[in-house]
């Protein structure tokens, strides 16, 4: 499996990706993680955390950043950021799915720009866990 992720759209920059992205890879998975973003802030954040690029843990380049304030027409502006990069490489099928950590209509417009909806969906949904009482056992809503 190849995981892309949108290393750079959330608010505390591409730091916690990376250490997410080390654990993931630590636990002994044959994924490939591709993080998006400026390549040259993650080859140093990469450097920092003891990793560096390999045939598991890619970078796609991607040199705009969807903003938490950017407003979701703002991405026929952005067409180079991260979030519609990662869009593209599950599009172009270099990836087999996407995360994205940071603006959410950003995450979801990209989606429906890059990849369009199922045939006889009208809109794109979103589904949140939310804490029950009952511990452990989430509900979700849409």
């Amino acid at each position: 499996m190849r995981l892309a992720i949108d290393a750079m759209g959330n608010d505390r920059g591409p730091e916690p990706i990376v250490e997410g992205a080390k654990a993931f890879l630590a636990q002994g998975t044959d994924a490939t993680v591709v993080l998006v973003g400026d390549q040259d802030r993650l080859r140093s954040v990469l450097a920092s955390s003891g990793l560096e690029e390999s045939s598991r843990l890619e970078i796609v380049h991607a040199s705009q950043v969807m903003e938490m304030h950017d407003k979701v027409g703002t991405l026929r502006e952005k067409r180079d950021s991260s979030i519609m990069r990662t869009v593209g490489e599950v599009k172009e099928g270099r990836a087999d799915a996407m995360v994205a950590l940071g603006n959410t209509a950003a995450a979801v417009g990209a989606a429906v720009m890059g990849l369009r909806v199922l045939k006889g969906v009208h809109r794109a949904g979103i589904a949140v866990p939310m804490p029950t009482r009952n511990v452990g056992k989430p509900c979700v809503t849409i």
